[in-house]
């Protein structure tokens, strides 16, 4: 039975809430920027071992040394440790190529994964609508495979990527068509996932979901082998219906087959955008609701860090932090003390109100106590694009250091932003 859990609701006035809670405002806003004259996007950080990052944009104009095949093109810059460029490479095609999510891939290299309507791989030429990839770049910035799939007529995107520990890659988002291996489209969009080998051989693809729309948006490596995936559903994908408007969900995936879903939520809508495994056991996700899963909602949408059971989905506690304005859980990551980091964007007082839309980190104890949070940004609008789409990606770096990219409309302190939409990288504590 899952317990009542305290909220964290911050005040329209800089007074810390919360008892012993240290609420921050980090200005100037220091941050590296890196984007073209057009309108970029952030498709994903990763932090090294070394103190560097491979950083993945998504542009619509030449970057820097790169020149724009056309569209979107997706391109990977590996920076070392002082913010040097070490190697960039382009993911592109004459039409539109976005990355999504990136992940450690075998021999220092990376993992990422996307959609395109071009012909990424040379082996899908004629394509008329969105198809997914998966894509390996090796240590040195060479493409080592391209495996792009997905049903012919319909859209399809994979939004996450991660490592299984085996040497494989598991990929999620979702189908609007029949998947490969799929049975027949349940709905709209589906939830569609799959697996490949470390030599990009050995695709294997499951299509899942109910009569409604459905997606992955969050996955997380699980021990002792598969993953746990996180999302969206406007239906039922689990065994207690649907709580009403658009409801969370997480599932543990062994060998392709589902073990259990959690689906959760209220009247209002909820969604799961972050996930990743604790030091105490747990399965913690993280997102966004309009309505009340925690003691109380503090107005609009909140962000929440909900802990599961990993071998049954039963949920443990759950924290609902929010301001009076549209507060967003992006994503979490597990601290090398226990606690949790929550990463997401305001447009309320978290620390002290900066722009249109701040990013806010927020330290939870194990138990989900907040202990601290700092809200940062522009005096623009940071991590959320003009529709409300989060575009914000955190990674636990070395010493336990906290690595942010994502949008802005604005600029960092001493930076001038490119036009439009610009792509920040920063690093925390």
């Amino acid at each position: 039975m899952l317990a009542a859990s305290p909220a964290f609701a911050a005040r329209s006035d800089p007074a810390p809430q919360g008892g012993d809670l240290e609420q921050r405002s980090l200005r100037p806003w220091h941050a590296d920027l890196v984007g073209t004259e057009g309108d970029d996007r952030a498709g994903g950080i990763l932090a090294l071992a070394d103190g560097g990052t491979v950083v993945a944009l998504n542009v619509p104009a030449p970057y820097e040394d790169v020149p724009h095949d056309g569209g979107v093109d997706a391109v990977l810059e590996r920076r070392d440790a002082d913010g040097g460029v070490v190697w960039r490479h382009a993911v592109a095609t004459a039409a539109d190529d976005h990355v999504q999510d990136i992940a450690p891939g075998p021999d220092g290299g990376v993992i990422i994964t996307g959609y395109t309507t071009g012909n990424l791989d040379g082996e899908h030429p004629g394509v008329s609508t969105e198809d997914a990839f998966v894509a390996a770049v090796g240590a040195d910035g060479e493409r080592l495979w391209t495996v792009q799939f997905g049903s012919r007529d319909a859209p399809d995107r994979m939004n996450a990527v991660v490592p299984d520990g085996e040497g494989r890659a598991y990929v999620a988002g979702y189908t609007e068509g029949v998947g490969l291996g799929g049975p027949g489209n349940q709905g709209n969009q589906d939830i569609y996932y799959a697996r490949v080998d470390a030599d990009g051989t050995g695709l294997t693809t499951t299509q899942t979901g109910g009569e409604s729309d459905e997606a992955a948006l969050a996955m997380v490596p699980a021990p002792g082998g598969g993953v746990f995936m996180g999302g969206r559903t406007d239906g039922d994908v689990g065994f207690d219906g649907n709580h009403g408007g658009e409801d969370a969900w997480v599932s543990r995936v062994t060998y392709m087959f589902e073990d259990w879903v959690h689906q959760f939520g209220t009247a209002q809508d909820e969604r799961v955008t972050g996930l990743t495994t604790t030091a105490n056991g747990s399965v913690a996700a993280a997102g966004q609701t309009a309505g009340r899963l925690g003691e109380r909602s503090a107005g609009d949408n909140d962000a929440f860090v909900r802990t599961l059971d990993p071998g049954s989905g039963d949920p443990r506690w759950t924290r609902q932090l929010g301001t009076w304005s549209d507060d967003r859980g992006v994503d979490v990551l597990d601290r090398p003390d226990g606690s949790l980091t929550l990463v997401g964007s305001t447009e309320g007082w978290f620390g002290g109100l900066i722009g249109d839309v701040d990013v806010f980190v927020a330290d939870l104890a194990g138990d989900g106590t907040p202990t601290a949070v700092t809200q940062t940004g522009s005096l623009a609008r940071d991590g959320v694009d003009e529709r409300g789409v989060p575009n914000l990606d955190a990674a636990a770096g070395p010493n336990g250091s906290l690595v942010l990219g994502g949008l802005t409309y604005g600029a960092p302190h001493g930076e001038t932003n490119a036009g439009a939409g610009d792509v920040f990288v920063s690093s925390m504590r």
